[in-house]
């Protein structure tokens, strides 16, 4: 039985359908609010393989875009908005487990995994390493990668929060201008996990210190950050539209909140589906209004702005 839950609110009404509807095949569901798409998986699991565990999501930059899910075990990919999975595994694969995937303008995929990190330009069949360089890093080590977030308006761009093999494993910020082949340090301290980016390129978003979210300013000079909220539980994801337009944070509570100013002031979304807190939160490149999520319990599903507030959000657009 299908069960529907409705929320209304002065500002935005939500509508959670807690099961998977009917619906054309490829295509998105329509409803506004809430809508569960399916688990992400592997379609063939080999027998000592641990149970997939979905970790992120990214969204490709296309009109009918493809879903790519990173899971502990595996990284999958949907043509059909969650209704099939394909896997994507190479003999060079960065190996699990995997923790981050990201795909920029190019269409380059970017994985990170406890071991490895690497970037694919032909869908995931062959990857490359990037040779990382820093201080007290030896030439062609690649470290523990914790979470990456691509630049929406530079092509090529991306920041990392990475752990070194040196020392005693200093952990880091660092900055990629070539598509990950070659990264910087910008700052001597981790941003924060998940990482997203303004469409100014030098202002990176991240979860900090359990409760707040930080907005980091990067400079040649100096590299400032500041707190632009405090919320009542734990953050969990962060994502950011492309355009700048909605900045979203969820917290382990199972609420989400919406800021249309870049944090500036906060709302919170009603109508969260009954699913635990959100994994991973992230906006397609070419359609601000939608919002893709992880939840706890391994489910993918999809955000639906309804119409008169993503209207009334493209009115008030920069």
């Amino acid at each position: 039985m299908l069960v529907l839950l409705i929320s209304f609110s002065p500002l935005l009404a939500a509508v959670v359908l807690a099961q998977p509807v009917s619906r054309a095949e490829g295509a998105c569901p329509s409803a506004d609010g809430w809508t569960y798409l399916s688990a992400p998986h592997r379609p063939v699991r080999p027998v000592d393989e641990e149970v997939f565990s979905p970790t992120s999501v990214a969204v490709s930059w296309k009109e009918s875009p493809a879903i790519f899910v990173s899971g502990y075990w595996g990284l999958v990919r949907s043509d059909d908005c969650g209704l099939t999975w394909s896997s994507i595994a190479s003999a060079d694969d960065p190996g699990g487990p995997y923790l981050t995937v990201a795909i920029d303008q190019t269409g380059r995929l970017y994985l990170l995994s406890y071991e490895q990190m690497g970037i694919s330009d032909d869908g995931g069949l062959s990857w490359q390493r990037p040779r990382v360089f820093y201080p007290g890093d030896t030439e062609g080590s690649v470290p523990y990668g914790v979470a990456l977030g691509i630049a929406p308006t530079v092509p090529g761009m991306a920041y990392a929060w990475i752990k070194t093999r040196a020392g005693r494993g200093e952990q880091v910020t660092a900055r990629s201008i070539d598509g990950g082949l070659t990264w910087q340090v910008v700052a001597r301290r981790p941003f924060g996990s998940p990482i997203v980016i303004d469409p100014d390129p030098a202002i990176v978003y991240s979860a900090f210190s359990d409760r707040y979210i930080s907005r980091n300013v990067v400079s040649d000079a100096n590299t400032t950050y500041e707190r632009l909220a405090e919320f009542r539980e734990k953050v969990s994801a962060v994502a950011m539209s492309a355009d700048g337009t909605r900045l979203w944070a969820a917290t382990v509570g199972n609420v989400l909140y919406l800021s249309r100013d870049r944090g500036a002031t906060w709302s919170e979304v009603p109508g969260s589906p009954p699913a635990g807190s959100w994994r991973y939160l992230a906006v397609p490149p070419l359609e601000p209004h939608i919002l893709y999520g992880i939840s706890q319990d391994g489910g993918l599903w999809i955000y639906r702005e309804p119409a008169d507030t993503a209207a009334e959000a493209a009115a008030g657009s920069p």
